[in-house]
Protein backbone atom coordinates (compact mmCIF):
# COMPACT_ATOMS: atom_id res chain seq x y z
CA UNK A 1 0.00 0.00 0.00
CA UNK A 2 1.45 3.37 -0.97
CA UNK A 3 0.79 6.61 0.82
CA UNK A 4 -0.58 8.21 -2.39
CA UNK A 5 -3.73 6.05 -2.36
CA UNK A 6 -4.53 6.29 1.36
CA UNK A 7 -7.39 8.70 1.92
CA UNK A 8 -9.83 7.00 4.29
CA UNK A 9 -8.49 5.63 7.60
CA UNK A 10 -10.16 3.95 10.56
CA UNK A 11 -8.35 4.18 13.89
CA UNK A 12 -9.45 2.21 16.97
CA UNK A 13 -8.34 1.82 20.57
CA UNK A 14 -9.38 -1.17 22.68
CA UNK A 15 -9.28 0.12 26.24
CA UNK A 16 -9.81 -1.67 29.53
CA UNK A 17 -13.25 -0.07 29.91
CA UNK A 18 -14.30 1.41 26.56
CA UNK A 19 -13.38 0.79 22.93
CA UNK A 20 -13.23 3.86 20.65
CA UNK A 21 -12.96 4.31 16.92
CA UNK A 22 -12.78 7.28 14.54
CA UNK A 23 -13.17 7.56 10.78
CA UNK A 24 -10.75 9.87 8.99
CA UNK A 25 -11.11 10.99 5.38
CA UNK A 26 -10.15 13.80 3.02
CA UNK A 27 -12.51 16.78 3.04
CA UNK A 28 -11.72 19.74 0.78
CA UNK A 29 -8.15 18.54 0.40
CA UNK A 30 -7.42 17.99 4.12
CA UNK A 31 -7.65 14.99 6.41
CA UNK A 32 -10.52 15.39 8.87
CA UNK A 33 -12.24 13.30 11.53
CA UNK A 34 -15.59 12.39 9.96
CA UNK A 35 -17.20 10.44 12.79
CA UNK A 36 -16.41 8.61 16.01
CA UNK A 37 -18.04 6.06 18.31
CA UNK A 38 -17.54 4.31 21.64
CA UNK A 39 -18.71 0.97 23.01
CA UNK A 40 -17.96 -0.93 26.24
CA UNK A 41 -15.02 -3.26 25.69
CA UNK A 42 -16.19 -6.84 25.13
CA UNK A 43 -13.32 -8.67 26.84
CA UNK A 44 -15.25 -10.29 29.66
CA UNK A 45 -17.86 -13.08 29.35
CA UNK A 46 -20.31 -13.60 27.78
CA UNK A 47 -18.57 -11.96 24.82
CA UNK A 48 -14.86 -12.75 25.41
CA UNK A 49 -13.95 -11.19 22.06
CA UNK A 50 -12.56 -7.64 21.89
CA UNK A 51 -13.25 -7.40 18.16
CA UNK A 52 -17.00 -7.30 18.85
CA UNK A 53 -16.77 -3.87 20.50
CA UNK A 54 -14.70 -2.60 17.57
CA UNK A 55 -17.33 -3.96 15.19
CA UNK A 56 -20.06 -2.16 17.16
CA UNK A 57 -18.11 1.10 16.85
CA UNK A 58 -17.77 0.58 13.09
CA UNK A 59 -21.50 -0.09 12.77
CA UNK A 60 -22.28 3.12 14.65
CA UNK A 61 -19.87 5.09 12.42
CA UNK A 62 -21.63 3.62 9.37
CA UNK A 63 -24.88 5.15 10.62
CA UNK A 64 -23.32 8.52 11.40
CA UNK A 65 -21.28 8.85 8.20
CA UNK A 66 -23.84 7.15 5.95
CA UNK A 67 -21.24 4.91 4.33
CA UNK A 68 -20.61 1.16 4.32
CA UNK A 69 -17.51 -0.07 6.12
CA UNK A 70 -18.32 -3.74 6.81
CA UNK A 71 -19.07 -6.59 4.43
CA UNK A 72 -21.99 -9.01 4.72
CA UNK A 73 -20.06 -11.02 7.34
CA UNK A 74 -19.42 -7.97 9.54
CA UNK A 75 -15.74 -7.79 8.57
CA UNK A 76 -14.05 -4.47 7.83
CA UNK A 77 -13.35 -3.99 4.13
CA UNK A 78 -9.70 -2.96 3.53
CA UNK A 79 -8.70 -1.42 1.14
CA UNK A 80 -11.62 0.72 0.04
CA UNK A 81 -13.53 -0.62 -2.95
CA UNK A 82 -14.43 1.33 -6.06
CA UNK A 83 -18.03 1.67 -4.84
CA UNK A 84 -16.80 3.43 -1.67
CA UNK A 85 -17.23 0.46 0.68
CA UNK A 86 -14.56 0.13 3.38
CA UNK A 87 -11.46 2.20 4.04
CA UNK A 88 -7.94 2.42 2.68
CA UNK A 89 -6.23 1.71 6.02
CA UNK A 90 -7.03 0.51 9.53
CA UNK A 91 -4.81 1.00 12.58
CA UNK A 92 -5.44 -0.04 16.17
CA UNK A 93 -4.01 0.13 19.67
CA UNK A 94 -5.01 -1.88 22.75
CA UNK A 95 -4.65 -1.68 26.51
CA UNK A 96 -7.34 -4.16 27.58
CA UNK A 97 -4.93 -7.01 28.29
CA UNK A 98 -4.13 -7.86 31.90
CA UNK A 99 -0.80 -6.33 32.97
CA UNK A 100 2.19 -8.51 33.72
CA UNK A 101 2.58 -9.28 37.41
CA UNK A 102 6.25 -8.69 38.18
CA UNK A 103 8.24 -9.64 41.28
CA UNK A 104 11.64 -8.03 41.77
CA UNK A 105 14.37 -9.99 43.52
CA UNK A 106 17.73 -8.38 44.22
CA UNK A 107 20.33 -7.29 46.71
CA UNK A 108 19.78 -3.68 47.76
CA UNK A 109 16.32 -2.14 47.75
CA UNK A 110 17.63 1.39 47.20
CA UNK A 111 19.94 0.50 44.31
CA UNK A 112 19.47 -2.24 41.70
CA UNK A 113 16.03 -3.22 43.01
CA UNK A 114 14.86 0.38 42.73
CA UNK A 115 16.32 0.64 39.22
CA UNK A 116 14.43 -2.49 38.21
CA UNK A 117 11.23 -1.01 39.67
CA UNK A 118 11.68 2.08 37.51
CA UNK A 119 12.07 -0.13 34.45
CA UNK A 120 8.75 -1.86 35.14
CA UNK A 121 7.00 1.47 34.62
CA UNK A 122 7.77 1.33 30.91
CA UNK A 123 4.91 -1.00 29.98
CA UNK A 124 1.81 -2.67 31.41
CA UNK A 125 3.05 -4.22 34.65
CA UNK A 126 2.15 -4.35 38.31
CA UNK A 127 5.39 -4.77 40.24
CA UNK A 128 6.19 -5.74 43.80
CA UNK A 129 9.57 -6.06 45.49
CA UNK A 130 9.59 -9.33 47.39
CA UNK A 131 13.24 -10.30 47.76
CA UNK A 132 16.04 -8.03 48.91
CA UNK A 133 18.94 -9.28 50.98
CA UNK A 134 19.09 -6.04 52.92
CA UNK A 135 15.66 -6.92 54.37
CA UNK A 136 17.22 -9.86 56.26
CA UNK A 137 14.45 -12.29 55.36
CA UNK A 138 15.02 -15.98 55.96
CA UNK A 139 14.99 -18.23 52.89
CA UNK A 140 11.63 -19.97 53.54
CA UNK A 141 9.93 -16.57 53.89
CA UNK A 142 11.38 -15.38 50.58
CA UNK A 143 10.23 -18.51 48.77
CA UNK A 144 6.77 -18.34 50.35
CA UNK A 145 6.36 -14.69 49.36
CA UNK A 146 7.19 -15.46 45.72
CA UNK A 147 4.79 -18.39 45.60
CA UNK A 148 2.01 -16.38 47.21
CA UNK A 149 2.22 -13.62 44.62
CA UNK A 150 2.54 -16.08 41.72
CA UNK A 151 4.09 -13.53 39.34
CA UNK A 152 4.21 -13.91 35.58
CA UNK A 153 7.71 -12.38 35.51
CA UNK A 154 10.53 -12.32 38.05
CA UNK A 155 13.31 -9.77 37.60
CA UNK A 156 16.53 -10.91 39.24
CA UNK A 157 19.07 -8.15 39.66
CA UNK A 158 21.99 -7.05 41.76
CA UNK A 159 25.72 -6.63 41.83
CA UNK A 160 27.74 -3.99 40.04
CA UNK A 161 29.93 -5.20 37.18
CA UNK A 162 32.90 -7.23 38.39
CA UNK A 163 31.48 -7.23 41.92
CA UNK A 164 31.07 -10.19 44.27
CA UNK A 165 28.56 -12.81 43.13
CA UNK A 166 27.88 -14.92 46.24
CA UNK A 167 25.05 -12.73 47.65
CA UNK A 168 23.42 -12.57 44.21
CA UNK A 169 23.54 -16.35 43.87
CA UNK A 170 21.78 -16.68 47.24
CA UNK A 171 18.86 -14.72 45.80
CA UNK A 172 19.02 -16.76 42.58
CA UNK A 173 18.77 -19.94 44.66
CA UNK A 174 15.60 -18.64 46.33
CA UNK A 175 14.09 -17.82 42.93
CA UNK A 176 15.04 -21.23 41.54
CA UNK A 177 13.57 -23.05 44.54
CA UNK A 178 10.29 -21.16 44.26
CA UNK A 179 10.05 -21.76 40.51
CA UNK A 180 10.74 -25.49 40.91
CA UNK A 181 7.37 -25.99 42.61
CA UNK A 182 5.27 -24.21 39.97
CA UNK A 183 3.40 -26.23 37.34
CA UNK A 184 5.02 -25.95 33.92
CA UNK A 185 1.99 -24.10 32.50
CA UNK A 186 2.29 -21.27 35.03
CA UNK A 187 6.04 -20.94 35.50
CA UNK A 188 7.15 -17.30 35.44
CA UNK A 189 9.71 -15.95 33.02
CA UNK A 190 12.88 -14.88 34.82
CA UNK A 191 14.80 -11.86 33.55
CA UNK A 192 18.36 -11.67 34.86
CA UNK A 193 19.66 -8.09 34.80
CA UNK A 194 22.55 -8.26 37.23
CA UNK A 195 26.32 -8.66 37.25
CA UNK A 196 27.34 -10.09 33.87
CA UNK A 197 30.01 -12.28 35.46
CA UNK A 198 27.29 -14.20 37.33
CA UNK A 199 25.30 -15.17 34.22
CA UNK A 200 26.69 -18.68 33.97
CA UNK A 201 26.11 -19.49 37.63
CA UNK A 202 22.61 -17.98 37.56
CA UNK A 203 21.74 -20.02 34.47
CA UNK A 204 22.86 -23.21 36.24
CA UNK A 205 20.57 -22.51 39.20
CA UNK A 206 17.49 -21.30 37.29
CA UNK A 207 17.71 -22.74 33.79
CA UNK A 208 16.05 -26.07 34.62
CA UNK A 209 13.24 -24.53 36.66
CA UNK A 210 11.97 -21.55 34.61
CA UNK A 211 12.46 -19.81 31.24
CA UNK A 212 15.48 -17.52 31.65
CA UNK A 213 16.11 -14.31 29.71
CA UNK A 214 19.39 -12.44 30.17
CA UNK A 215 19.83 -8.70 29.61
CA UNK A 216 22.48 -6.15 30.48
CA UNK A 217 22.95 -5.13 34.09
CA UNK A 218 20.29 -2.61 35.15
CA UNK A 219 22.81 -0.91 37.46
CA UNK A 220 26.36 -1.60 36.24
CA UNK A 221 27.77 0.91 38.75
CA UNK A 222 26.57 2.59 41.93
CA UNK A 223 25.84 5.85 40.11
CA UNK A 224 24.76 4.45 36.76
CA UNK A 225 21.45 3.02 35.52
CA UNK A 226 20.69 1.11 32.35
CA UNK A 227 16.91 0.67 32.17
CA UNK A 228 16.41 0.11 28.44
CA UNK A 229 17.33 -3.62 28.29
CA UNK A 230 14.76 -4.57 30.95
CA UNK A 231 12.18 -2.23 29.42
CA UNK A 232 12.60 -3.83 25.99
CA UNK A 233 12.34 -7.35 27.42
CA UNK A 234 9.20 -6.51 29.41
CA UNK A 235 7.61 -4.97 26.30
CA UNK A 236 8.36 -8.17 24.37
CA UNK A 237 6.90 -10.33 27.14
CA UNK A 238 3.78 -8.17 27.35
CA UNK A 239 3.21 -8.54 23.62
CA UNK A 240 3.81 -12.29 23.69
CA UNK A 241 2.09 -13.21 26.94
CA UNK A 242 -0.73 -10.69 27.12
CA UNK A 243 -1.58 -8.43 24.20
CA UNK A 244 -1.31 -10.94 21.38
CA UNK A 245 -3.42 -13.40 23.39
CA UNK A 246 -6.36 -11.05 23.81
CA UNK A 247 -9.42 -12.96 22.60
CA UNK A 248 -10.48 -11.56 19.25
CA UNK A 249 -7.34 -9.51 18.66
CA UNK A 250 -6.34 -11.79 15.81
CA UNK A 251 -9.43 -10.68 13.88
CA UNK A 252 -8.29 -7.06 14.16
CA UNK A 253 -4.70 -7.89 13.26
CA UNK A 254 -5.88 -9.69 10.14
CA UNK A 255 -7.23 -6.46 8.61
CA UNK A 256 -4.87 -3.93 10.27
CA UNK A 257 -2.45 -2.01 8.07
CA UNK A 258 0.12 -1.96 10.90
CA UNK A 259 0.63 -4.37 13.83
CA UNK A 260 -1.72 -3.62 16.74
CA UNK A 261 0.36 -1.67 19.27
CA UNK A 262 0.12 -1.26 23.06
CA UNK A 263 -1.74 1.98 23.73
CA UNK A 264 0.88 3.40 26.09
CA UNK A 265 3.71 2.77 23.62
CA UNK A 266 1.72 4.35 20.82
CA UNK A 267 0.73 7.28 23.06
CA UNK A 268 4.40 7.99 23.74
CA UNK A 269 5.12 7.86 20.02
CA UNK A 270 2.23 10.29 19.47
CA UNK A 271 3.77 12.73 21.95
CA UNK A 272 7.08 12.47 20.10
CA UNK A 273 5.36 13.09 16.76
CA UNK A 274 3.51 16.10 18.16
CA UNK A 275 6.71 17.60 19.59
CA UNK A 276 8.53 17.11 16.29
CA UNK A 277 5.71 18.54 14.20
CA UNK A 278 5.31 21.72 16.28
CA UNK A 279 8.97 21.92 17.38
CA UNK A 280 7.93 22.23 21.02
CA UNK A 281 8.64 20.48 24.29
CA UNK A 282 5.54 18.39 25.02
CA UNK A 283 4.18 16.48 28.01
CA UNK A 284 1.26 14.12 27.43
CA UNK A 285 -1.05 12.63 30.07
CA UNK A 286 -3.42 9.76 29.27
CA UNK A 287 -5.79 8.61 32.03
CA UNK A 288 -7.69 5.39 31.46
CA UNK A 289 -9.89 3.13 33.53
CA UNK A 290 -6.98 0.98 34.69
CA UNK A 291 -3.84 2.83 33.60
CA UNK A 292 -2.24 6.27 33.66
CA UNK A 293 0.48 7.06 31.12
CA UNK A 294 2.74 10.10 30.95
CA UNK A 295 5.25 10.91 28.23
CA UNK A 296 7.62 13.82 27.64
CA UNK A 297 9.62 14.90 24.61
CA UNK A 298 12.04 17.73 25.34
CA UNK A 299 14.63 18.31 22.65
CA UNK A 300 16.27 14.93 22.06
CA UNK A 301 15.11 13.61 25.45
CA UNK A 302 12.16 11.24 25.55
CA UNK A 303 10.70 9.48 28.58
CA UNK A 304 7.51 7.51 29.08
CA UNK A 305 5.98 6.44 32.37
CA UNK A 306 3.30 3.76 32.71
CA UNK A 307 1.31 3.06 35.89
CA UNK A 308 -0.96 0.05 35.42
CA UNK A 309 -2.31 0.40 38.96
CA UNK A 310 -3.73 3.92 38.56
CA UNK A 311 -7.03 4.50 36.79
CA UNK A 312 -10.49 5.99 37.24
CA UNK A 313 -12.63 2.85 37.00
CA UNK A 314 -10.98 -0.55 37.53
CA UNK A 315 -8.23 0.96 39.71
CA UNK A 316 -10.08 3.89 41.21
CA UNK A 317 -9.90 2.47 44.75
CA UNK A 318 -6.20 1.78 44.38
CA UNK A 319 -5.57 5.44 43.51
CA UNK A 320 -7.39 6.49 46.66
CA UNK A 321 -5.47 3.99 48.81
CA UNK A 322 -2.10 4.95 47.32
CA UNK A 323 -2.64 8.72 47.45
CA UNK A 324 -4.72 8.72 50.62
CA UNK A 325 -8.45 9.37 50.64
CA UNK A 326 -7.90 12.76 52.29
CA UNK A 327 -5.79 13.85 49.31
CA UNK A 328 -8.59 12.87 46.95
CA UNK A 329 -11.27 14.68 48.97
CA UNK A 330 -9.26 17.91 49.14
CA UNK A 331 -10.13 18.64 45.47
CA UNK A 332 -13.91 18.52 45.93
CA UNK A 333 -16.09 21.65 45.83
CA UNK A 334 -18.36 19.95 48.35
CA UNK A 335 -18.04 18.23 51.71
CA UNK A 336 -18.07 14.44 51.40
CA UNK A 337 -17.33 12.02 54.21
CA UNK A 338 -14.64 9.40 53.79
CA UNK A 339 -17.18 6.59 54.23
CA UNK A 340 -19.42 7.96 51.50
CA UNK A 341 -16.45 8.49 49.21
CA UNK A 342 -15.29 4.89 49.68
CA UNK A 343 -18.81 3.65 48.96
CA UNK A 344 -18.93 5.58 45.69
CA UNK A 345 -15.46 4.40 44.69
CA UNK A 346 -16.35 0.78 45.46
CA UNK A 347 -19.46 1.10 43.30
CA UNK A 348 -17.31 2.39 40.43
CA UNK A 349 -14.92 -0.55 40.82
CA UNK A 350 -17.80 -3.03 40.72
CA UNK A 351 -19.40 -1.30 37.72
CA UNK A 352 -16.47 0.15 35.74
CA UNK A 353 -18.57 0.76 32.61
CA UNK A 354 -20.96 3.16 34.33
CA UNK A 355 -20.72 6.88 33.73
CA UNK A 356 -21.06 9.38 36.59
CA UNK A 357 -24.79 9.81 37.29
CA UNK A 358 -24.57 12.77 39.64
CA UNK A 359 -22.46 15.88 39.93
CA UNK A 360 -20.91 14.41 43.08
CA UNK A 361 -19.84 11.26 41.21
CA UNK A 362 -18.35 13.32 38.39
CA UNK A 363 -16.36 15.58 40.71
CA UNK A 364 -15.11 12.62 42.74
CA UNK A 365 -13.89 10.91 39.56
CA UNK A 366 -12.08 14.09 38.53
CA UNK A 367 -10.53 14.33 42.02
CA UNK A 368 -9.22 10.77 41.67
CA UNK A 369 -7.80 11.69 38.26
CA UNK A 370 -5.85 14.57 39.84
CA UNK A 371 -4.22 12.19 42.29
CA UNK A 372 -3.50 9.57 39.62
CA UNK A 373 -1.66 12.20 37.58
CA UNK A 374 0.18 13.48 40.64
CA UNK A 375 1.42 9.98 41.48
CA UNK A 376 2.47 9.32 37.89
CA UNK A 377 4.35 12.63 37.71
CA UNK A 378 6.37 11.70 40.81
CA UNK A 379 7.61 8.58 39.03
CA UNK A 380 8.20 10.38 35.74
CA UNK A 381 10.46 12.91 37.49
CA UNK A 382 12.67 10.04 38.67
CA UNK A 383 13.38 9.20 35.02
CA UNK A 384 13.40 12.64 33.40
CA UNK A 385 16.16 15.20 33.86
CA UNK A 386 14.61 18.38 32.42
CA UNK A 387 16.64 21.17 30.88
CA UNK A 388 15.23 23.56 33.47
CA UNK A 389 14.39 22.53 37.01
CA UNK A 390 10.81 23.12 38.14
CA UNK A 391 10.33 26.29 40.12
CA UNK A 392 8.95 24.13 42.92
CA UNK A 393 10.40 20.64 43.47
CA UNK A 394 8.06 17.77 42.60
CA UNK A 395 5.93 19.83 40.21
CA UNK A 396 5.96 19.97 36.42
CA UNK A 397 9.16 21.52 34.99
CA UNK A 398 8.85 24.32 32.38
CA UNK A 399 7.26 22.93 29.22
CA UNK A 400 5.75 24.42 26.05
CA UNK A 401 2.69 22.21 25.57
CA UNK A 402 0.68 20.01 27.91
CA UNK A 403 -1.77 17.57 26.27
CA UNK A 404 -4.42 15.61 28.15
CA UNK A 405 -6.10 12.43 26.93
CA UNK A 406 -8.54 9.87 28.29
CA UNK A 407 -12.29 9.87 28.86
CA UNK A 408 -12.23 11.62 32.24
CA UNK A 409 -10.64 14.62 30.46
CA UNK A 410 -12.26 14.50 27.03
CA UNK A 411 -15.78 13.87 28.35
CA UNK A 412 -15.78 16.59 31.01
CA UNK A 413 -18.94 18.71 30.64
CA UNK A 414 -16.94 21.93 30.44
CA UNK A 415 -13.45 22.47 28.97
CA UNK A 416 -12.65 24.61 32.01
CA UNK A 417 -12.97 21.52 34.22
CA UNK A 418 -10.35 19.76 32.12
CA UNK A 419 -7.99 22.74 32.22
CA UNK A 420 -8.38 23.13 35.98
CA UNK A 421 -7.82 19.40 36.52
CA UNK A 422 -4.52 19.53 34.64
CA UNK A 423 -3.39 22.69 36.42
CA UNK A 424 -4.28 21.27 39.84
CA UNK A 425 -2.58 17.92 39.26
CA UNK A 426 0.64 19.13 37.60
CA UNK A 427 0.87 22.71 38.93
CA UNK A 428 3.14 24.07 36.17
CA UNK A 429 4.95 27.36 36.59
CA UNK A 430 5.54 30.03 33.96
CA UNK A 431 3.75 29.92 30.61
CA UNK A 432 2.30 26.68 29.22
CA UNK A 433 -0.15 25.90 26.43
CA UNK A 434 -2.92 23.49 27.38
CA UNK A 435 -4.50 21.11 24.87
CA UNK A 436 -6.82 18.12 24.78
CA UNK A 437 -6.86 15.00 22.65
CA UNK A 438 -10.41 15.79 21.65
CA UNK A 439 -10.43 13.35 18.76
CA UNK A 440 -9.07 10.54 20.90
CA UNK A 441 -6.32 9.83 18.36
CA UNK A 442 -3.08 10.60 20.21
CA UNK A 443 -2.17 6.90 20.54
CA UNK A 444 -2.93 6.31 16.86
CA UNK A 445 -1.01 9.32 15.49
CA UNK A 446 2.24 7.42 15.04
CA UNK A 447 0.44 4.50 13.38
CA UNK A 448 -1.45 6.88 11.10
CA UNK A 449 1.86 8.52 10.24
CA UNK A 450 3.10 5.08 9.23
CA UNK A 451 0.40 4.74 6.58
CA UNK A 452 0.23 8.41 5.61
CA UNK A 453 2.47 11.06 7.30
CA UNK A 454 0.48 13.98 5.89
CA UNK A 455 -2.71 12.68 7.48
CA UNK A 456 -1.10 12.58 10.93
CA UNK A 457 0.37 16.08 10.52
CA UNK A 458 -2.92 17.63 9.41
CA UNK A 459 -4.92 15.93 12.16
CA UNK A 460 -2.46 17.18 14.78
CA UNK A 461 -2.63 20.73 13.54
CA UNK A 462 -6.29 21.03 12.73
CA UNK A 463 -8.69 19.10 14.93
CA UNK A 464 -7.23 15.97 16.51
CA UNK A 465 -5.65 18.12 19.24
CA UNK A 466 -7.99 20.75 20.66
CA UNK A 467 -6.45 23.89 22.17
CA UNK A 468 -7.74 24.76 25.64
CA UNK A 469 -5.69 27.95 25.86
CA UNK A 470 -2.54 29.48 27.30
CA UNK A 471 -1.99 29.33 31.06
CA UNK A 472 0.13 31.90 32.89
CA UNK A 473 1.22 30.46 36.24
CA UNK A 474 3.20 32.89 38.46
CA UNK A 475 5.23 31.53 41.36
CA UNK A 476 6.43 33.27 44.50
CA UNK A 477 5.49 33.81 48.12
CA UNK A 478 2.51 36.14 48.63
CA UNK A 479 -0.33 36.43 51.08
CA UNK A 480 -3.91 35.79 50.07
CA UNK A 481 -5.39 38.85 48.40
CA UNK A 482 -2.06 40.54 47.63
CA UNK A 483 -1.37 41.70 44.09
CA UNK A 484 0.51 39.13 42.02
CA UNK A 485 0.51 40.42 38.46
CA UNK A 486 -1.00 43.15 36.29
CA UNK A 487 -1.73 42.49 32.63
CA UNK A 488 -2.71 44.10 29.35
CA UNK A 489 -4.01 41.86 26.56
CA UNK A 490 -4.04 43.38 23.07
CA UNK A 491 -6.11 41.40 20.57
CA UNK A 492 -4.86 40.90 17.02
CA UNK A 493 -8.17 42.16 15.66
CA UNK A 494 -8.10 45.29 17.83
CA UNK A 495 -9.13 46.12 21.37
CA UNK A 496 -7.38 45.68 24.69
CA UNK A 497 -8.26 44.52 28.18
CA UNK A 498 -6.28 45.24 31.35
CA UNK A 499 -6.51 44.14 34.92
CA UNK A 500 -4.91 42.79 38.07
CA UNK A 501 -4.83 39.27 39.48
CA UNK A 502 -4.39 38.70 43.18
CA UNK A 503 -3.05 35.76 45.16
CA UNK A 504 -5.45 32.83 45.33
CA UNK A 505 -7.35 33.86 42.19
CA UNK A 506 -7.77 32.42 38.72
CA UNK A 507 -8.69 34.90 36.01
CA UNK A 508 -9.82 33.77 32.54
CA UNK A 509 -9.66 36.28 29.70
CA UNK A 510 -11.67 35.72 26.52
CA UNK A 511 -9.43 34.45 23.73
CA UNK A 512 -11.11 32.18 21.20
CA UNK A 513 -9.57 29.19 19.40
CA UNK A 514 -7.18 30.27 16.61
CA UNK A 515 -7.22 33.80 18.10
CA UNK A 516 -3.96 35.31 19.37
CA UNK A 517 -3.15 38.28 21.52
CA UNK A 518 -0.15 40.22 22.74
CA UNK A 519 0.01 39.82 26.52
CA UNK A 520 2.02 42.24 28.65
CA UNK A 521 2.66 40.99 32.19
CA UNK A 522 3.91 43.11 35.09
CA UNK A 523 4.56 40.93 38.15
CA UNK A 524 5.29 42.10 41.66
CA UNK A 525 8.98 42.10 42.53
CA UNK A 526 8.94 38.71 44.33
CA UNK A 527 6.88 36.98 41.61
CA UNK A 528 8.45 34.83 38.90
CA UNK A 529 6.77 34.30 35.52
CA UNK A 530 9.55 32.04 34.30
CA UNK A 531 12.07 34.80 33.51
CA UNK A 532 13.20 35.72 37.01
CA UNK A 533 11.59 37.43 39.97
CA UNK A 534 9.94 40.75 39.27
CA UNK A 535 10.77 40.70 35.57
CA UNK A 536 8.02 41.98 33.31
CA UNK A 537 7.53 40.31 29.97
CA UNK A 538 5.50 40.12 26.80
CA UNK A 539 4.28 36.93 25.19
CA UNK A 540 1.99 35.94 22.34
CA UNK A 541 -0.91 34.11 23.93
CA UNK A 542 -2.95 31.61 21.95
CA UNK A 543 -6.64 31.15 22.57
CA UNK A 544 -8.66 28.00 23.01
CA UNK A 545 -11.86 26.47 24.27
CA UNK A 546 -11.26 28.00 27.72
CA UNK A 547 -9.31 31.17 26.85
CA UNK A 548 -6.30 32.80 28.45
CA UNK A 549 -5.85 31.58 32.02
CA UNK A 550 -3.91 33.49 34.66
CA UNK A 551 -3.46 31.13 37.60
CA UNK A 552 -2.25 33.14 40.61
CA UNK A 553 -2.97 30.49 43.23
CA UNK A 554 0.73 29.96 44.00
CA UNK A 555 2.98 26.89 43.81
CA UNK A 556 2.55 24.51 45.45
CA UNK A 557 -1.18 24.95 45.88
CA UNK A 558 -2.20 25.42 49.50
CA UNK A 559 -5.80 24.52 50.26
CA UNK A 560 -7.67 25.57 53.43
CA UNK A 561 -7.59 22.89 56.15
CA UNK A 562 -11.26 23.39 57.02
CA UNK A 563 -13.43 21.15 54.74
CA UNK A 564 -16.18 23.73 54.30
CA UNK A 565 -13.73 26.53 53.44
CA UNK A 566 -11.85 24.20 51.10
CA UNK A 567 -15.04 23.20 49.30
CA UNK A 568 -16.00 26.85 48.89
CA UNK A 569 -12.54 27.67 47.51
CA UNK A 570 -12.67 24.80 44.99
CA UNK A 571 -16.13 25.87 43.85
CA UNK A 572 -14.94 29.43 43.34
CA UNK A 573 -12.08 28.20 41.13
CA UNK A 574 -14.51 26.12 39.09
CA UNK A 575 -16.68 29.19 38.56
CA UNK A 576 -13.62 31.19 37.53
CA UNK A 577 -12.83 28.75 34.68
CA UNK A 578 -16.40 28.64 33.44
CA UNK A 579 -17.42 25.35 35.03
Amino acid sequence: MTSQIVESILAADVGSTFTKAVLIDVVEGEYRIIAGAEFPTTLEPPWSDVSLAVQQCFARIEQIAQRTLLDEHGTLVVPEREDGTGVDAFVATASAAEPLRVAIAGLMRDYSVESARKATHSTYTVAETLLALDQQWDLPSRISALQKQSPSVIILTGGSERGANDPLLDVAYAVATACATWPDASKPDVIFAGNASARGAVAEKIGDHAPLRVVDNVQPSVNGENLLPIESELETLYLERRLNRLPGLGKLSAVASKPVAPTSTAFGAGVRALAKHFELSVVGVDIGGATTTMAVQEGETFQRLQRSDLGVSHNVENVARTAGIDNVLRWLPLVLSEDEAWDRLANKTLRPFTLPETREDLLLEQAVAREAIRLALADLLQRWTPKQKPQVAGLLPPIDLLVGAGGVLTHAPYPGQTALLLLDALQPGGVVNLALDGGGIMPQLSLIAGVHPQAAAQLSAREGIVALGTAICPTGAVRAGELVVSYTLSYDDGGTVSGDVRAGEIDVLPLKPTQKGRLELRPERNIDLGQGRGRAGTTIAEGGAVGLIIDARGRPLVLPPDPAERAEQNQRWLYNVGA
